[in-house]
């Protein structure tokens, strides 16, 4: 989003020129001219331009009152005035009342007689200004008959009566891309398979054309023809001295005419590998290095404010996970015995679930004793336990503490992840199940079969028979990320330390209650001495191996479990951004989403030597508008589909040098993430689609940006500049006459019209990332905006109308960057925030601009080029400086949405003030990996580590 204000580039350039009109008199408003009748001075030009226009013979007016037509020998623009000139003082209102214009062809000019107004800037000179351009080469003649007399009454000699002049040829040009007309909507065109990319084109009045050339915007040219007499051309772009290269290609053909004028005539297209899916995650769009420093402690406090229950995960508490996916279905290979529902995540199987810890055998396990006479005798046999887990229950706190401690971190020098999960208390229920593999007897036959089966219930609890302390268990695991973007966490064999302690557990962990359920064995059932063994001798026996399991489960299936519902929700939900009502519409009115996937990689851990170490992958991401904004125009409700060519953005097939960002971390502590360039097209195409980019400049406009830039001396944009009368003046200089057709009546305008600039861009902007870098060491970056219409419409919201259309393409370098916002208007709502600076460059930049023609897009029917020759210089010298006052400090919002966390029925969010959270663009001196660097780390006045409580990056993510 950092670049969606340089559409505003070419609009802004039509509020920079200010002052008052030229004191004229359309003679609509008749008044008496305050001058002497007699009056000879020479005005100011009413016709400017490198032509010089003739003036009268020296003889003018010696044979009587005579007219002269200022008009260059070379014709008359058919867009523009003309002046005639008198050699004597005229009545005005028999010139009002006598004038008339007609085409060699018979036709009045459009609109009401005489077809124009007359602007009087003595009584010896007029302007007439059409009210329509009159028609392209076609001779005119100016009837000024006998009524029209001098102020003594005097008619024009019968020569100055009829006055004639030609308009000179206009040039049409249009064109398509492989059959894609260019115009109202923008082109794309894969490059796979590499086609041919055939460019026609036509246009009129080709014996008019002295030389035609085509040229690429960034440079370089070949001629077309001369002396042009054909009007049509069909070009191979791929096999030309001009070929198409990824990105968008911009173009102009120059027509140089035989009356000397220049003019350009653009186009463009998007080429190069369009993603297949444009709204889905991009495959490595981007890099992470998950620090031990800053994130991992960040994300091993989220885990313990988790469990204590400060807040849901997807409407899931810790206890909702640990009791999660229930069965009473046996897995193969358990003791078939037992109805009853368990807990699925608990268990020594393979896969995905457990489902039971199975196949602890103990030997001579069981002992069964009966009374024989005057005997006690005893029997001894095998047992198989299989435990079942039915019930968990970890509380939030415990004697008003935390209950669980969680840390994840990668100790320095090690190439494992150190898990560390203490508890104070835990509530497990548990079925037993027995198989007594040899039997029991006793003297006179056998009493409990051999493989009877025995169900016993029973209870286990962390420090029930001692202090509530914390109770540790440290693991050493590998973590690797899987297909589906999942966690997968394996603690590294064999058991016991280093590997996996968990003493502390079960020398503090009691099972009780012990209880018979049920038996194959009628018998079996009667025998508390089979009850007393199981509890006293088997289950101690078994004891540490069943914590063990318990313990490894919690960290690899339970704790991954929460993870990777997390990781799940940010591929698919993502981080949420409201974009802050402080920013112009409609980006006020858009939500985004950044959502990222892991990508497959079993080589996540990365040692340092010198400090924890981190996890380091690829991710695929993705950065979506995700509402619906109502009051947006988007591109397809003007013309559908909005595109022609594939509906998607070009993509960039290198993939990013995930081991560079684990050797800058050596010298920039903190989160490290790089971005391809694939997700900043993602993001402006996803802007662009949903309207985002449909920027209207007006008094609003204005004002919102003045709320938060403050007043910047060469920030001089009012509500005055925005008036009808302020904006002719730039694109017609001297045009007095504030009039316009409607239909066939003549509306005049109000010289204090609101006026607003709608630009409207038909083609995706692209952005490329450049191997050139700042002077602070970060990447260039190249912005290319191409198809952008601008329309400028007077009186919006009421009877409005349209003054003129301008088309601009541009390639401009530049920079950005995030820095301290400096909150120049001391507003309490945005202290502490983060703020974009984009610098655009005056000389690493190339743009034309059309201004259009025809009925439908200049109804005005101002001079194109007049328009163009006004408009064309002040982009370099004028608009790209103000721009970048205007994004030298953009704030960014202060929170991050996280839908995914919830507290009392609201989002939590991520708190991205920079008293929370400091973020950098970082240099790159990586030349063969295009990236932008970014770091996040917290400030010192938070958390410094190794010295500050963890505890405090609690502060990152706040709840409502």
């Amino acid at each position: 989003m950092r670049f969606m204000y340089l559409g505003v580039v070419l609009a802004m350039l039509f509020t920079t020129r200010c002052g008052g009109q030229d004191e004229g008199l359309p003679i609509a408003i008749f008044e008496p001219v305050a001058e002497d009748p007699t009056d000879t001075r020479t005005p100011l030009s009413s016709n400017p331009g490198d032509i010089e226009l003739p003036d009268p013979p020296p003889t003018f007016g010696n044979s009587g009152p005579e007219a002269f037509l200022r008009i260059s020998p070379l014709g008359q623009e058919h867009h523009g005035e003309f002046e005639i000139v008198f050699s004597h003082p005229m009545d005005l209102a028999s010139i009002q009342a006598g004038i008339s214009l007609v085409s060699d062809g018979g036709a009045s000019p459009a609109g009401p007689a005489p077809g124009g107004t007359l602007t009087f800037l003595n009584y010896r000179q007029a302007i007439f200004t059409p009210y329509a351009p009159l028609n392209e080469n076609e001779g005119y003649e100016v009837n000024l008959p006998g009524s029209v007399t001098t102020v003594s009454g005097d008619p024009l000699i019968s020569d100055s009566q009829q006055l004639s002049f030609h308009t000179r040829p206009w040039f049409e040009m249009t064109h398509a891309i492989n059959g894609m007309p260019h115009g109202q909507r923008g082109i794309g065109i894969d490059n796979g398979g590499s086609p041919a990319i055939i460019l026609t084109s036509n246009w009129t009045n080709g014996d008019f054309i002295s030389r035609l050339s085509l040229h690429k915007l960034s440079g370089g040219e070949f001629e077309i023809c001369t002396n042009c007499s054909s009007g049509s051309t069909t070009i191979n772009l791929g096999t030309s001295s001009l070929p198409p290269d990824s990105g968008i290609n911009q173009y102009y053909y120059q027509i140089e005419a035989e009356d000397g004028t220049v003019r350009h005539y653009p186009f463009a297209f998007a080429y190069g590998d369009m993603a297949a899916t444009p709204a889905a995650l991009q495959g490595g769009a981007a890099s992470v290095f998950l620090d031990g420093q800053y994130l991992l402690p960040t994300l091993s406090r989220t885990l313990e404010r988790f469990a204590g229950q400060d807040f849901l995960l997807n409407g899931d508490t810790f206890n909702d996970f640990a009791n999660a996916e229930r069965t009473s279905t046996k897995r193969s290979g358990c003791i078939g015995y037992g109805s009853f529902d368990f807990i699925r995540s608990y268990g020594n199987g393979t896969g995905t679930y457990g489902d039971g810890y199975c196949g602890y055998f103990v030997s001579n396990g069981a002992e069964l004793c009966a009374d024989v006479g005057l005997f006690e005798v005893c029997s001894e046999s095998d047992v198989t336990l299989d435990v079942y887990v039915t019930g968990v229950n970890i509380p939030g706190g415990v004697d008003g503490n935390e209950n669980i401690a969680a840390t994840i971190s990668v100790p320095a020098g090690t190439e494992d992840a150190r898990v560390q999960l203490s508890a104070r208390k835990a509530y497990l229920d548990l079925r037993i199940i027995a198989n007594l593999e040899d039997g029991l007897v006793c003297v006179g036959g056998c009493i409990v079969s051999e493989n009877t089966k025995i169900e016993f219930s029973a209870k286990a609890e962390l420090n029930r028979d001692h202090p509530n302390d914390l109770r540790t268990s440290i693991s050493l695991a590998d973590i690797e990320s899987l297909s589906d973007g999942s966690l997968r966490l394996t603690i590294k064999e064999p058991y016991g330390a280093p590997n996996f302690i968990w003493s502390d557990w079960t020398d503090h962990l009691t099972v009780h209650d012990l209880s018979f359920v049920d038996s194959t064995s009628w018998v079996a059932d009667l025998l508390s001495s089979v009850v007393e063994s199981i509890g006293n001798d088997i289950v101690p026996a078994v004891k540490p191996g069943i914590v063990r399991d318990v313990l490894k489960d919690f960290k690899q299936r339970i704790a991954v479990n929460v993870l990777n519902s997390f990781l799940s929700s940010l591929a698919t939900q993502g981080v949420e951004l409201s974009l802050p009502p402080y920013l112009p519409a409609p980006l006020n009115q858009l939500d985004l989403a950044v959502q990222v996937q892991l990508e497959q990689n079993n080589d996540l851990i990365k040692s340092l030597s010198f400090r924890d170490g981190g996890l380091l992958t690829n991710v695929n991401a993705g950065m979506f508008v995700t509402n619906n904004c109502a009051t947006c125009e988007r591109p397809q409700d003007v013309i559908a589909p909005p595109l022609q060519g594939p509906q998607s953005f070009i993509t960039s097939p290198y993939t990013l040098n995930r081991d560079y960002l684990l050797n800058k971390s050596s010298s920039y502590p903190g989160t490290l993430l790089a971005l391809h360039q694939d997700a900043l097209n993602q993001l402006l195409y996803q802007l662009w689609s949903n309207g985002g980019l449909n920027l209207t400049l007006d008094e609003p406009f204005i004002n919102q940006v003045n709320a938060y830039a403050g007043e910047i001396p060469s920030l001089t944009l009012t509500s005055s500049l925005l008036r009808a009368g302020t904006i002719l003046n730039v694109l017609a200089p001297g045009r007095d006459n504030l009039v316009r057709l409607d239909g066939g009546s003549i509306v005049t305008i109000n010289d204090d019209d609101p006026v607003e600039l709608r630009l409207r861009p038909r083609q995706t902007p692209y952005i490329r990332i450049l191997p050139t870098f700042t002077s602070s060491g970060t990447r260039e970056l190249q912005l290319q905006v191409s198809d952008l219409e601008i329309q400028i419409v007077g009186n919006p919201g009421g009877s409005e109308y349209l003054m003129a259309t301008i088309m601009a393409h541009a390639t401009v370098n530049g920079a950005a960057d995030l820095v301290p916002f400096s909150n120049p208007t001391s507003n309490p709502s945005m202290n502490n925030l983060q703020a974009l600076n984009v610098t655009l460059s005056t000389e690493e930049l190339f743009y034309t601009i059309q201004a259009m023609d025809g009925s439908t897009r200049n109804p005005m029917g101002l001079s194109p080029d007049q328009v163009r020759q006004v408009a064309q210089p002040l982009v370099r010298s004028l608009i790209v400086p103000l721009l970048n006052n205007v994004l030298k400090e953009v704030p960014l919002p202060a929170t991050a949405e996280l839908s995914t966390f919830t507290s009392g029925g609201s989002n939590c969010g991520l708190n991205l003030s920079t008293d929370r959270i400091l973020a950098d663009n970082l240099p790159v001196n990586d030349t063969a990996t295009p990236m932008i660097l970014l770091r996040l780390r917290t400030p010192g006045s938070l958390y410094v580590p190794g010295v500050t409580n963890p505890d405090v990056l609690e502060n990152l993510i706040g709840c409502n």
